[in-house]
């Protein structure tokens, strides 16, 4: 089996070797090492191989060492603006002693400007501690909070990791069982991205700047643009565009209710509450959810389903996520480490896969980008299936309702051109830190070209991010 370990060790000679003989005396063999002294000076992820039983013996022997004992405070990242004369750090630091408050990290430069800023990280060990400082600081002198992108790659802060997880989960009310989760994530991503030429700075305020928005579109801030129209006489469709994440597709007819997509789970109780507004019968109609493609946030609200319908590839990979598995998803190992923050923050849940049914074949694209798959029908709508070869994910789907014109397609394609300000910014941040947000991008070009000659012109195409347009073909 394999396991993860996220060590904090002395930064000191030999400290790191220490860890190194546990391992080789346990014939347990290290597969990934991640150490950023620039990022953080004490921290070291490791993976490693072995049997259950050496790897319980490896983390007893290197709790008794410490090197498991994570920091429990938070830091908190300011900035001091401070007249450029003697004695005024002193001020600051003897401030900061008094209230018994260590520093991690502290940098500062003279400008010529009479000013100095000063950038420290305080370990503090709650918000009430860190507001009485600052009231007794702030009648000295102007600080303002500071954003990770701006420390360039001058950190120094032995509890980075700790300070900027906790920060992260804050956000988006993480469980603190999962916050080691998180952080292994941080660092792979921060490791990966650092291989790919992008400098750690800028990923975790990447990181930092997706989760914030994540964060601010919650309660009052979810701000979704909704649209309503028919599909045909007696079936109604409500578009709903959150400001993070897919869209979804309401279409109802008598007494059922058909879900195309569903965002993220992070806007359960916001969706519901929308939809209470908008449907107010939705809880007692028949309802079924069609799963385009096995996203992180497009699968969001999977319990408020009867029913989840999706292609056999997609359901293949719910089922091997729910057995702990890696999904479609993050077999690519440059989008693992996002997926994963992406399910820790939104709170992604499974489906009872009992619930799941898959619908249609499994095409090999042998002539193809996107090939028919087979039919579906929802109540009196008759969909042609059709399943793209993976340029965006495989397993994903295609739904065509040709009598009536209509599309529905997922990420296979999105339309870029007519999103609020809010999609646009979100969709920004997954590229940087997924590299692509598509698994073969050369691939899901071909599928873009592809779907021109399936749909007939003037057909209303629903995608999986944008507002609805007619494509004039």
């Amino acid at each position: 089996m394999r396991s993860s370990f996220i060590t904090s060790v002395p930064d000191k000679s030999g400290a790191f070797l220490k860890a190194v003989k546990i391992f080789s005396t346990l014939n347990l063999n290290i597969v990934r090492t991640s150490y950023n002294k620039a990022v953080d000076s004490h921290m070291i992820f490791l993976e490693v191989d072995g049997d259950e039983k050496q790897i319980e013996e490896a983390r007893k022997e290197l709790k008794n060492l410490g090197y498991l004992n994570l920091p429990q405070e938070d830091v908190a990242l300011l900035e001091f603006f401070l007249p450029d004369v003697p004695g005024t750090l002193e001020k600051v630091l003897s401030l900061i002693e008094e209230r018994k408050i260590n520093i991690s990290y502290i940098s500062s430069v003279s400008n010529g400007t009479g000013w100095q800023n000063y950038r420290m990280g305080l370990l503090v060990k709650s918000k009430e501690e860190l507001d009485e400082f600052l009231e007794s600081a702030e009648r000295l002198y102007r600080i303002k909070p500071i954003d990770y992108g701006k420390l360039e790659n001058s950190y120094d802060n032995s509890i980075f990791y700790s300070g900027f997880v906790s920060e992260l989960s804050k956000i988006t009310d993480v469980r603190h069982e999962d916050r080691n989760a998180l952080m292994l994530s941080a660092n792979m991503a921060m490791e990966l991205l650092n291989s790919q030429g992008l400098k750690p700075d800028t990923t975790f305020s990447s990181i930092a700047h997706f989760t914030r928005l994540l964060g601010n579109s919650r309660n009052e801030g979810f701000k979704p643009r909704v649209s309503k129209g028919e599909i045909k006489e007696g079936y109604d469709y409500i578009l709903i565009e959150p400001p993070c994440g897919s869209n979804t597709v309401l279409i109802t007819h008598n007494s059922s209710l058909l879900a195309i997509d569903s965002g993220y789970a992070l806007y359960r109780k916001e969706m519901e509450t929308l939809f209470d507004s908008i449907l107010p019968e939705w809880r007692e109609m028949d309802r079924t959810l069609f799963l385009t493609h096995a996203d992180v946030d497009h699968g969001g609200l999977f319990p408020l389903f009867d029913k989840i319908v999706c292609s056999k590839r997609s359901r293949d990979c719910l089922y091997r996520e729910s057995k702990g598995q890696d999904g479609l998803r993050e077999e690519n190992r440059l989008h693992r480490p996002y997926i994963r923050m992406c399910k820790i923050l939104t709170h992604y849940t499974l489906p009872d896969m009992d619930k799941v049914e898959a619908v249609g074949g499994e095409p090999d694209f042998t002539s193809s980008s996107i090939e028919k798959s087979g039919s579906w029908n929802w109540e009196g709508l008759d969909f042609t299936l059709y399943e793209g070869a993976g340029g965006h994910l495989k397993g994903e789907s295609l739904l065509v309702l040709e009598k009536e014109k209509v599309a529905f397609t997922g990420d296979i394609w999105v339309n870029i051109k007519d999103m609020t300000a809010l999609q646009s910014e979100y969709n920004t941040l997954a590229p940087v830190l997924m590299t692509s947000v598509d698994t073969d991008p050369m691939l899901s070009k071909k599928e873009r070209e592809r779907l021109k000659s399936i749909l007939l012109p003037n057909t209303r195409v629903f995608p999986g991010h944008g507002n609805v347009k007619t494509l004039v073909l």
